[in-house]
């Protein structure tokens, strides 16, 4: 059986034939120190679940092709829209969370009406259906939430305590977690 060393290593020649990028250049677009990506190679460093999730979005390969002892901690997740409502850049994101059951991908940023701030561009938005978000008895309920409406053509994000109306084509959601990664 392969180890994860193994795993990451064949991962990276198939990446670098593709690609032809150096292990430089493929540390910084991961955001990572430009010896990271080496370190990890040369098993000086044990790679984490969060920077394999990270390596199998960049390698657009399933995170099970590197990592096994630590796949319960990276999760793959649908992507069903983008803020624009253009084609989203990939149909799944691996990430390391427990959260969510559904991402949009905002590839532009969107305006919280009901509020004075934006989502950036590059982040992510785990949502859920309304009714299958339900309130733990254990925490403070919070009295506004933040509401996600998907239309044929963007996403709308409502700061408000009650479900906003929706229109016929349009899905609601209710925002659980915001991923910068």
């Amino acid at each position: 059986m392969n180890t994860q060393l193994d795993n990451l290593k064949a991962a990276w020649i198939e990446y670098k034939n593709k690609t032809g990028e150096t292990q430089v250049v493929t540390s910084k677009k991961l955001g990572w120190a430009s010896a990271t990506l080496g370190l990890y190679l040369n098993g000086r460093r044990q790679l984490t679940a969060e920077h394999a999730a990270q390596v199998a979005n960049l390698f657009h390969i399933d995170v099970t092709k590197i990592v096994h002892g630590t796949v319960a901690q990276v999760r793959e997740i649908d992507i069903v829209a983008t803020s624009s409502g253009n084609k989203p850049p990939q149909a799944t994101k691996k990430i390391r969370y427990e959260s969510g059951r559904m991402a949009i991908f905002c590839d532009i940023p969107v305006l919280i009406e009901g509020a004075t701030l934006a989502v950036p561009a590059g982040t992510t938005l785990l949502v859920a259906e309304p009714d299958a978000q339900r309130p733990d008895d254990r925490w403070p309920h919070m009295a506004s939430r933040y509401w996600v409406v998907q239309a044929p053509n963007k996403v709308k994000i409502f700061l408000s305590e009650t479900k906003p109306k929706v229109r016929s084509g349009e899905k609601l959601f209710l925002l659980t977690s915001v991923l910068t990664i």
